[in-house]
């Protein structure tokens, strides 16, 4: 069952920065004979047929495998089986840097001008899209708009000159290494100084503990030339990379592009003929892997204190083991499965405390890997509150022992195996509608990893043949073996500051585990109850928008329902079901928005609690949660045609029987102070928490809830703001995806079309509306978070209007993207201030005359004040008039190429249509939206430009640590 509540969004938030040796998968160095180069070639598994694998003489592999998942578009990556752990002492951070230097001028290609090249071919660059560096690897992708024969040679053309051409010029790189530290800035958080601290507590003495893929400053600042070209030279080799192209593309004319080259013309560019990756040169420079071995004896329990004033209290506990990992078979394909289904039990029973709301923890995820392919481990990582992290420790502790002491359950094991089984048959099922780019990257990670890139439909034969042997007893003894194979290794991450913290850390866990710990108890699954909601409704209207292939009903009792039938993903239906007036609606204490649903979600039905739900549809695909936005409540999940039904149940019980009880809501209290915490050590996360509600004049239903509001709200807060809507508010369905309108009318007849008579308008309170937009600051206002001194952000905010005129917002979505490259340009580019300079707007159509531009730049300290100024006189010379033509078609071309892909996307569709039978106007707005970018004229963007870049209307935020000196600052050399 999936799930998809407030509490869990926010969780799943908060940790989004787990370091890749805890995620991926091992990267395997195989011993098979030289001539087996593929994983498949040595494996009793086959490799998905449909994929064309090669390899060229000189030793670069290439996969091409025909895709038409978006038709028209192609997804091309390469990959360099090298990263961060192969650089010498003087050359930490070489390997993402090089990678930022590809698009800094190559022998083809003058600095500056890739990403321009790519814009105008659609392709929209972003400082995290278009390559990534990794402790193991870099890997270069640029997903093609379309597969025409120029823009398949632009990118081809690209892929090419990044492989051996880079220049590397020493002018280029001195203006790079700002852009580098601001990346490295915005990293500096607690909670990667955790994850750093974490590898030099398992790997004491090893290369993994002393290489950080972002480099040191001093290395970043002062390393030479010279030290690139080493680098570039000497692992940028062809028998080290792969070039993966799927799409909708012909495999033999991109085979024989990869083979022998093919002519160019391109504007600007003095290249007739690109040569093929056959011309790539082997080295001759010896070019040895690191060694993973670590000082540490593994065989002894060890402890560790993290201590930060602005920490997530975090534990985690490892059993690490030294063994390499076995090569990819059948038989070590099921022992993942044995050791997955342990983990999935684990993990539940962690989830089972949190939703009891009196566990000292508020989530709790348990997972196997083998890193670097020289370990084994096993993983439980867990959030706790600063109060409580010694209980959280204990119940780590104990919950682990019980599971190696006394195993599982027949139960626990039938849950996690139906819920394994469904996500195999699902993805065989979905098979004929993967994306190319999801493709393309499981393919060159398949190989990374020594992995056979095998098809769903073999995967999923492969598990009905093994699933005999996956029984209790099997999956006590995989998990056993990783869990007993290497002491425990226990980290703490807390704000409490403790003198002796290692030592207090090793007490508490010795304390818990004198503990005697029982067997689980076996627990029985309830039947469903909420099946019958009364007499199906009948519908009274209907309608058919051919243009847009959209069904729109209406049923007697007011529910609307809106379907659209399609074939962009195979076994895939997305509902949304949105009621009530949202935050327009009255509100019975601060931030209600922002926490009810934690309450309605988290708190079951009458009939069953959360836990109960999830057994209940253990193996079935069916999601519960919801969120508030402006102007509805929504309910919002994908489930399949046939649990469809079941997902529609679900939902109208939420209607009619919602338990209310306390468990979710105290969940979301548990971590909230977390999040908060995590978020106001970072700029942006202090910009999303704070600086959202001040734009709004201090508007109390915006950013997230302060510790007050968070401790004042009640359950009955949350049945107070939900209940009315629920009972009787304006309902109205959105249904997108694989489904026969026939059948989801069938279904939302006896469902929500049998509830009880619905409103028609929703309950809006007056004047919720009108949104204030704050007075002009010509001296930019200090908002201070916790993050690091030297850090700091100045943001500028420029009124608009709101975004009910749909040619307006086009204009404003352009102007938008020209300031975002000009952002880019001037902010990264040339004062190299700034990783990625931040620019959006806001325009809805709910709050009337309310909208805004914003451009936001992640800076040190010193530079704010500058900042503001470099800011100013951009908007300034936009607002006389200079924008060009070539501006606007790198703007607008990556709009309009994206366009087909976004249209071909069932989530698309269903937040254009959710309540189009409201607002109609959202309808229209479907309608022909290339020619809605392509009517905005470059006269009316300069016009638009004029009024937006006022000086007197603009808001200004300055963002400074808590602990910056502001009086050193404002009179430092920027203001002499």
């Amino acid at each position: 069952m999936k799930h998809t509540t407030s509490v869990r969004n926010w969780v799943r938030a908060a940790c989004l920065m787990l370091p890749i040796s805890l995620c991926a998968p091992a990267f395997a160095q195989s011993d098979a004979a030289e001539d087996a180069y593929w994983a498949h070639e040595r494996s009793d598994l086959r490799a998905d047929e449909n994929v064309r694998f090669g390899r060229l003489e000189n030793g670069m592999g290439f996969a091409i495998l025909r895709n038409e998942t978006p038709p028209g578009t192609a997804s091309v990556r390469m990959a360099i089986n090298v990263g961060a752990l192969s650089e010498t002492d003087p050359q930490q951070g070489l390997a993402h840097f090089i990678e930022h230097m590809a698009f800094n001028g190559t022998t083809n290609v003058p600095e500056g001008e890739m990403v321009h090249l790519l814009e105008r071919y659609g392709l929209a660059f972003g400082a995290d899209t278009n390559a990534s560096t990794s402790e193991t690897f870099v890997n270069y992708r640029l997903d093609m708009p379309n597969v025409d024969a120029e823009t398949l040679d632009a990118v081809m053309f690209l892929m090419r000159e990044t492989a051996s051409e880079i220049l590397m010029q020493t002018g280029a790189i001195d203006r790079e290494r700002g852009v580098i530290m601001g990346e490295m800035r915005s990293r500096d958080t607690p909670l990667m100084q955790f994850w750093t601290e974490q590898a030099h507590f398992h790997y004491p003495g090893s290369v993994m503990a002393e290489r950080n893929v972002i480099g040191t400053p001093e290395t970043i600042q002062n390393v030479p030339r010279s030290e690139f070209v080493d680098y570039y030279t000497r692992y940028y080799t062809p028998e080290r990379a792969i070039l993966v192209v799927v799409g909708d593309v012909d495999p033999e004319d991109i085979e024989n592009r990869i083979r022998n080259g093919f002519p160019l013309d391109i504007d600007g560019i003095d290249v007739d003929q690109v040569e093929g990756f056959s011309t790539w040169e082997r080295t001759d420079i010896p070019t040895p892997l690191p060694s993973y071995d670590s000082d540490r004896d593994y065989s002894q329990p060890d402890f560790e204190y993290f201590h930060h004033p602005e920490a997530l209290t975090l534990i985690t506990v490892d059993a690490i083991s030294e063994q390499e990992a076995a090569p990819d078979s059948r038989n070590a394909r099921i022992q993942s499965m044995l050791r997955n289904l342990g983990s999935s039990i684990l993990s539940r029973r962690f989830q089972v405390l949190v939703n009891s709301g009196n566990a000292p923890i508020s989530q709790a995820s348990v997972f196997s890997s083998e890193p670097y392919d020289a370990y084994r481990r096993g993983t439980v990582f867990a959030v706790g509150t600063p109060a409580g992290w010694r209980d959280a420790v204990g119940l780590l502790e104990n919950e682990i022992r019980r599971a190696v002491e006394h195993g599982f359950t027949q139960a626990e094991l039938d849950e996690q195996l139906a819920n394994m089984r469904t996500n195999m048959r699902e993805a065989a099922e979905e098979a004929g509608t993967r994306e190319s780019a999801n493709l393309s990257d499981g393919i060159w990670f398949s190989w990374l990893a020594d992995n056979v890139f095998t098809h769903p439909s073999d995967s999923y034969a492969l598990f009905q043949m093994l699933e005999s042997a996956i029984t209790v007893e099997a999956v006590e003894a995989a998990f056993r073996e990783y869990w007993t194979s290497g002491a425990p290794l226990v980290m703490v991450g807390s704000r409490e500051e403790i003198a002796d913290g290692e030592d207090e850390v090793r007490r508490v866990w010795d304390a818990a585990s004198q503990i005697a710990v029982e067997a689980p108890e076996e627990v029985e699954t309830a039947e469903w109850a909420y099946t019958d909601f009364g007499t199906p409704g009948r519908i009274v209207a209907q309608s058919h928008d051919a243009e847009l292939d959209v069904h729109q009903y209406t049923f007697d009792n007011g529910v609307r329902l809106n379907v659209k039938q399609t074939e962009f993903a195979d076994n895939e239906v997305r509902v949304r079901i949105d009621f009530g007036a949202g935050n327009l609606g009255e509100q019975p204490a601060p931030a209600s928005g922002a926490m009810a649903f934690s309450a309605l979600s988290g708190g079951g039905l009458e009939a069953h609690t959360p836990d109960e739900i999830t057994r209940i549809f253990a193996g079935r695909s069916v999601s519960q949660g919801g969120f508030t936005s402006n102007s509805a409540f929504a309910f919002n999940g994908a489930t399949t045609p046939t649990d469809f039904e079941a997902q529609m149940e679900l939902y109208a019980a939420y209607f009619t029987a919602p338990g209310w009880r306390s468990q979710g809501l105290d969940q979301f209290k548990a971590i909230s102070g977390e999040i908060r915490r995590l978020q106001m050590a970072q700029t942006f996360g202090a910009f999303n928490t704070v600086i959202s509600r001040m734009l709004r004049d201090g508007d109390q239903r915006f950013g997230f809830p302060t510790e007050d509001e968070v401790e004042n709200f009640t359950v009955d807060h949350a049945r107070a703001f939900l209940e009315p809507a629920l009972q009787d508010g304006p309902v109205e369905v959105t249904i997108v995806g694989d489904i026969d309108p026939a059948e989801a009318v069938r279904v939302a007849a006896r469902t929500l079309g049998a509830l009880p008579q619905r409103r028609q308008n929703a309950r809006i309170v007056e004047g919720a509306d009108q949104l204030t937009f704050p007075a002009p600051t010509p001296e930019a206002e200090i908002v201070r978070f916790a993050g690091q001194e030297y850090q700091g952000m100045a943001n500028v905010f420029w009124p608009t209007n709101d975004g009910r005129d749909t040619h307006y917002l086009r204009t404003l979505h352009l102007l938008r993207s020209i300031l975002r490259l000009r952002a880019t340009d001037l902010f990264r580019e040339q004062e190299a201030a700034t990783y990625s300079a931040a620019v959006n707007h806001s325009a809805g159509t709910t709050y009337e005359d309310y909208g805004y531009l914003w451009l936001g730049l992640d800076v040190t300290a010193d530079q704010v004040t500058r900042m503001f100024a470099i800011a100013d006189q951009l908007a300034a010379d936009m607002a006389s008039g200079n924008i060009t033509e070539d501006e606007l078609l790198r703007a607008r071309t990556p709009i309009i190429e994206g366009l087909d892909e976004q249209r071909r996307d069932n989530q698309y569709w269903l937040g254009g249509l959710a309540r189009s039978q409201r607002d109609p106007e959202r309808m229209d707005r479907l309608r022909d939206v290339a020619g809605q970018f392509e009517a905005v004229t470059l006269d009316e963007i300069r016009a638009l430009a004029t009024e937006v870049f006022d000086p007197d209307a603009a808001v200004r935020y300055a963002l400074y640590s808590q602990d910056a000196d502001l009086d050193n600052l404002r009179s430092g050399p920027e203001d002499e």
